[in-house]
This record gives C-alpha cells, sequence and structure tokens, in this order.
C-alpha cells in the first residue's frame, strides 16, 4: 500500500469534533511554530482530530493560510492530504515558493514533533 493510499483522510464534511486543545487553535495565529505545526499535523493525523475549528482565518502567514486552503480542497474532494497531495495542489493554485517554503516548513516541524513524542517514555516505563 502506498504513502498516498494508507493516508486516506476523512472529507471535511464528515469530520468529528476536534481532539486539539482549542487554546492550541486560538493562538495558532500568535506564533509561527504553532502555524507550521498545526499544518504539518493535519498532513500527518486524521482530519478528524485536528482541523474542523481551523479556518484560513485562523493563520496569521498567507503562505500558510494557502497552505490550509490546499489542505481543505483536497479533503472537500475526499482526497488524500499528505505533503506530497498538498505541493501538488499548491502547484495547481500557482503558489509561490514562499508558500512551498512554509510547506516544506510545516512538514518538517510536524514530523521532529512525532518523533519527540514517540521517544518519550509513556507514564509506568522507565
Amino acid at each position: 500500500m502506498s504513502a498516498r493510499t494508507r493516508h486516506r483522510h476523512t472529507p471535511a464534511a464528515a469530520v468529528e469534533p476536534s481532539a486539539v486543545p482549542t487554546a492550541l487553535i486560538d493562538t495558532a495565529a500568535k506564533s509561527d511554530e504553532n502555524e507550521a505545526l498545526i499544518l504539518g499535523l493535519l498532513m500527518l493525523e486524521p482530519w478528524r482530530e485536528i482541523g474542523p475549528e481551523l479556518r484560513a482565518e485562523s493563520f496569521a502567514s498567507a503562505e500558510r493560510r494557502r497552505i490550509f486552503e490546499a489542505i481543505t480542497r483536497l479533503a472537500g474532494n475526499g482526497r488524500p492530504f499528505d505533503v506530497v497531495a498538498v505541493a501538488d495542489e499548491l502547484d495547481r493554485m500557482g503558489a509561490t515558493a514562499d508558500v512551498m517554503e512554509a510547506l516544506g516548513d510545516a512538514a518538517v516541524r510536524a514530523l521532529v514533533a512525532r518523533e519527540q513524542s514517540a521517544d518519550k517514555p509513556r507514564s509506568g516505563e522507565p
């Protein structure tokens, strides 16, 4: 099974309540790191866990608003929205190099956060 097939996400119309703390979403526009991390996580984790409370206006950065628009377009059409699919969609949307750079930053931040989380011992483990 390819990464693109494995990363099928629920379309936006079928989302469940978010599991991400509202405080993180509320502060997204106040932190470049949070904006990038949230977008990266959207591409790594199921939509139902992150996306429903987010809007393009949640992001202070025009580049990251554009990335979010690409993610929501893909999700709304029932298509996967992993980093490769989002990059392809951004290309179709005529995204600038700055937007593509912001996409790379978002993906890297999410991967680093996921690795750091996986390295932490779980409660009760040494």
